[in-house]
């Protein structure tokens, strides 16, 4: 299912790998199911590309998801640091 898309797009993000498969294989896992979890991997991925305002948009929609269901929230910290820091000015 998603978690397996998840995973591997998350591997690639932690290990320096190629962003733009680690985008594809995030993009399957959010097409199976979106989840809190595979938005904040999308997230992450895309502020490592230097598209803020995208990776800003799907903090948000991670953070929605992830109040949705708190106790499975693990990140919910991270999630609202970058919201903080990737607010977009103005």
């Amino acid at each position: 299912g998603w978690r397996m898309y998840s995973n591997a797009a998350r591997y690639r993000l932690d290990n320096g790998g190629d962003l733009a498969e680690a985008m594809r294989y995030v993009d399957t896992s959010i097409g199976i199911q979106s989840t809190w979890f595979n938005n904040w991997i999308k997230a992450q991925i895309l502020m490592k590309q230097g598209k803020k305002d995208e990776a800003y948009k799907h903090a948000q929609l991670a953070k929605e998801l992830g109040d949705k269901e708190p106790k499975g929230f693990f990140y919910k910290d991270a999630v609202e640091k970058a919201l903080v820091e990737w607010k977009p000015k103005g």
